[in-house]
């Protein structure tokens, strides 16, 4: 599951979305990427190459934990 600002996307969506809102703001993004550690390298690597592509260059993950850990 995709969201952006709290909504879900279509993944394929995501490139369009991240280059609009760089141009609605006109100022550097964040963005965060909210993630698990089982979620593979190869489903967040697209996110990553299209956020470069979009010129955000300020990315941070938060990174779930599981309970008890």
């Amino acid at each position: 599951q995709w969201q952006i600002a709290g909504v879900n996307v279509d993944q394929r969506s995501t490139p369009a979305i991240l280059r609009q809102r760089v141009m609605q703001t006109g100022e550097p993004l964040r963005l965060r990427i909210r993630t698990d550690r089982q979620v593979p390298y190869s489903r967040i690597e697209p996110l990553l190459r299209e956020a470069a592509e979009a010129g955000i260059g300020d990315i941070v993950f938060s990174v779930y934990q599981e309970r008890g850990q």
